[in-house]
């Protein structure tokens, strides 16, 4: 079964499961809000995909990823604000 994205078409098997934005959300621990608010901005959809689900191509999972996941320097600063509470 083939899932059509703006650009592409990814070939999805039966051993592949869609990453969708509320998987990405609880991987991350990110409100799925924000993610899918990111897609719309960086992975456009065509207006008949209005109101249906997001299956993620790899592209777009990597960029939501590498997009709300911190980096090790957001990591330090978050431990010493924290550290700074104290």
């Amino acid at each position: 079964m083939a899932k059509a994205t703006d650009t592409e078409t990814v070939e999805v098997t039966e051993e592949a499961t869609p990453v969708t934005p509320k998987d990405l959300a609880e991987e991350l621990g990110v409100d799925a809000k924000r993610i899918r608010a990111f897609l719309r901005q960086e992975f456009t959809r065509p207006g008949e995909a209005k109101n249906t689900s997001w299956f993620l191509s790899d592209e777009a999972a990597t960029a939501v990823r590498d997009r709300f996941t911190p980096s090790e320097d957001e990591d330090e600063e978050m431990e010493d604000d924290d550290s700074e509470e104290l």
